[in-house]
């Protein structure tokens, strides 16, 4: 069906062809109702007749739709006209990946950042159960910004028969056997006609990898006949072997995306992704060496330890005995180990060590399985070479639970021995300290952070009684303290309990534990954080943070608390710098990347945020938090369509069960009364939410700004610095509060919490 200029589509009004393809005609067009361009892309005509086609159609637009992903071409909505389905499609700018390509290869350091946006987006994809099937450069638009957008995303299983070009056959099917996709970038498992996973998407990304570097497609033969043959039985390419100044570890990684067999290869995406940004992270002074030769620095991992299904009473014990022994080996000289959120990605999953040990960039891993059988812990423990596959060292121990200490300190012991690390008599001491003799106070630890990981108020309340019953066995237990204020200070800012009472019992857990152990890097954190969020005392939290650091360097939490307290003041650049540094040293931390984005979003580089959001919502597509920000940035940004969508996918927040008839009533009120009825249905989606955190003075205030009512939005603000509320310390640099920002009172509320002037006159 031909669209001639001029003609309208509901509120769209086609402006021009822009070209066509297997599975439709995309023309640009006006959207009248909320001012800009969009393109349209209709059902050809061919297909109008058939009712699978169209069913096929609008099926994958409104999956596509729902994945919401910068690194993906956006779905808006579906059309009809006289009958028959019309997806309204962003509208980008820029030329194909493989136009790029043409122009020649491009350098590593390119092809690593772009790749692992790729690998975002198809992650994104695969957490919505959607396998795209013919990834390749030709279905990958690249913006003038370098950013990735991934065409065609499921719709190409609809995609019928097309004539080679290029050299590149594209075949498709609707009935089970056949094959889908294009002849040098389809996996062996697809040529073979079975079943598409994830993996089977990782393969063609390495394909697109191995172009981009060589500009050249790896399994490409003089037929297709050949280039399936070579998918199916050659080797994948040396690129070592090109001459090229490539990182070996990049050639690992691409080879890794490569393997014939499923079972070998990279299983998700996401871990794709992590492996290219940990290259990234390196030094590239020297990346013609591989970085287990470049030093003589070790690298490991501890994954989680697991036990057998159902047993919540023995998941606490492997949680916390996982995390011991992170902290144990974390101390010891030379050798790198990956810290705790980083590894609990990877609880549940099962994947090949060489696999996590190329996402991770580590030498060995560690990993165990705990059995709990009445009073006694069988644990089994093992050391395994990421290259090779093989153990390196493995052991059985079988300790009353009364002896759990014991037992996480031979383990540790023993590693430390089986990586032939030498030690001085003072490191041999540290690593069998004991934070505490008394077995039940240590379990009872175990359980407090347990709960603290769910980052939910009610594992928070029960975090308190776990760490109170911790110090009552143990009265001089620093690290119970640090626990204790961590959890007050928590439940303070997000405002599940009083914001005085709260920060003030968390300052007092934190001076407690300091008290004990004067250098406790975690308790000069949390304090540094009851100063910025409550106290407002901005020299003593800069202290505070500066110190814990000195303390300890790797502990990612200071660093991104300080990029926090660094945002406040309006000092951006030291802000990203200190958040990036806790990413970097916790890369697949959800929380590390949230402090990226909130550091991000408060110097406006909105596109940064972007990228730091995607990455939470890869590894957990759900999250809450990560979700309300990407809205709230969305709104500063004029998308009000994505906001409004993105709101749509929040189902609750902290345990706040959001009206799902007013989180949809926002794209509704958009579309029929423009962006004013969009803000008026946030206003109302928030006194909705009265009594939960959703729902404070800050966030009214933000949409009474919007709304013009500066009075009331102004008064809002000024309760908010009468409790002391946490989120006062980000009037000076939050965006959102733009409309209120002119006014003297609003200077004057600068004032009040001593901000710098210079954020008063913005």
């Amino acid at each position: 069906m031909s669209l001639s200029p001029g003609a309208r589509i509901a509120q769209y009004e086609v402006v021009a062809p822009l070209g066509a393809g297997g599975m439709g005609e995309v023309y640009r067009a006006h959207d009248s109702r909320l001012g800009r361009d969009v393109a349209l892309k209709v059902l050809p005509e061919r297909f109008a007749g058939d009712p699978d086609m169209r069913a096929r159609f609008e099926h994958e637009a409104r999956a596509v739709a729902a994945i919401s992903h910068p690194n993906i071409m956006a779905i808006h909505e579906l059309a009809f006209l006289d009958g028959l389905p019309v997806a309204v499609i962003e509208l980008i700018e820029g030329e194909s990946l493989r136009d790029r390509i043409l122009r020649g290869p491009m350098p590593w350091r390119e092809t690593v950042q772009m790749a692992a946006r790729i690998a975002d987006g198809l992650g994104a994809a695969h957490a919505k159960g959607i396998v795209h099937r013919d990834l390749k450069p030709e279905n990958v638009f690249v913006t003038p910004e370098g950013r990735p957008k991934i065409l065609d995303f499921g719709l190409a299983r609809t995609e019928p028969a097309m004539a080679m070009v290029a050299s590149a056959t594209t075949f498709a099917a609707t009935e089970p056997g056949r094959v889908l996709g294009t002849v040098g970038y389809m996996a062996p498992e697809q040529v073979r006609g079975e079943a598409a996973t994830p993996a089977t998407d990782v393969f063609a990304l390495g394909c697109t990898m191995a172009e981009m570097l060589t500009g050249t497609r790896p399994f490409a033969r003089a037929t297709p006949a050949e280039s399936v043959a070579a998918v199916l039985t050659e080797p994948a390419p040396d690129l070592l072997a090109t001459g090229l100044d490539l990182p070996p570890r990049l050639a690992e990684i691409v080879a890794h995306c490569l393997e014939k067999d499923v079972a070998h290869r990279f299983s998700s995406a996401r871990d794709v992704a992590t492996a290219l940004r940990a290259l990234l992270t390196e030094s590239s002074s020297n990346h013609a060496a591989t970085p287990r030769r470049r030093s003589r620095t070790r690298s490991l991992a501890v994954l989680p330890f697991v036990t057998p299904e159902g047993d919540d009473d023995a998941d606490y014990l492997a949680d916390g005995i996982t995390e011991s022994i992170i902290n144990s080996l974390s101390q010891l000289p030379k050798l790198r180990v990956v810290p705790r959120s980083t590894v609990f990605a990877y609880k549940g999953r099962v994947v090949s060590a060489r696999s996590v040990g190329l996402a991770l960039n580590v030498d060995v891993l560690v990993t165990g399985r705990v059995v709990q059988q009445g009073g006694t812990l069988n644990i089994q423990a093992e050391l395994v070479d990421v290259v090779r596959e093989t153990q390196v060292w493995g052991d059985q121990y079988r300790y009353p639970i009364s002896d759990l200490l014991a037992m996480q300190e031979q383990i540790a012991w023993q590693i430390s021995e089986a990586l032939r690390i030498r030690l001085t008599g003072q490191e041999k001491k540290r690593l069998r300290s004991r934070p505490t003799g008394d077995s039940e106070a240590y379990q009872e630890y175990l359980r407090g952070r347990h709960e603290w990981n769910k980052w939910r108020p009610d594992a928070f309340q029960k975090a308190i009684e776990h760490f109170e019953r911790a110090i009552e066995r143990d009265p001089k237990y620093a690290r119970a303290y640090a626990g204790l204020g961590d959890t007050y200070g928590a439940m303070g800012y997000y405002g599940f309990m009083p914001t005085e009472l709260a920060m003030t019992r968390s300052s007092a857990a934190a001076y407690k534990a300091l008290d004990l152990d004067p250098k406790l890097a975690e308790a000069h954190a949390t304090l540094g954080m009851a100063r910025t969020f409550y106290l407002w005392d901005w020299i003593g939290a800069e202290h505070a943070f500066k110190k814990a650091i000195e303390l300890d360097a790797r502990y990612p939490i200071a660093h991104m608390m300080y990029g926090l307290l660094l945002s406040c003041l309006g000092r951006h650049d030291e802000a990203m710098a200190e958040s990036r540094r806790g990413r970097d040293l916790d890369p697949l931390s959800l929380l590390m990347q949230i402090g990226v984005a909130w550091a991000s979003y408060f110097a406006r580089r909105y596109s940064d945020a972007l990228d730091a959001l995607r990455d939470v919502l890869v590894v957990q597509p759900g999250n809450q938090e990560a979700l309300t920000i990407l809205a709230t940035i969305y709104e500063r940004m004029g998308l009000l369509d994505r906001a409004a969508d993105t709101f749509a996918s929040v189902q609750q927040f902290f345990g706040v069960g959001l009206p799902a008839e007013l989180t949809a009533s926002l794209k509704g009120r958009l579309q029929a009364e423009g962006p004013r009825g969009y803000w008026v249905a946030r206003q109302e989606l928030l006194c909705a939410s009265e009594g939960s955190v959703l729902c404070n003075d800050y966030a009214v205030a933000g949409t009474l700004g919007q709304l013009g009512d500066i009075d009331s939005g102004l008064a809002a603000l000024e309760r908010m610095v009468g409790t002391r509320s946490g989120h006062a310390v980000f009037l000076g640099v939050d965006p959102a509060l733009d409309p209120l920002r002119e006014n003297p009172r609003f200077e004057a509320l600068l004032r009040r919490i001593g901000l710098p002037a210079v954020l008063a006159t913005r």
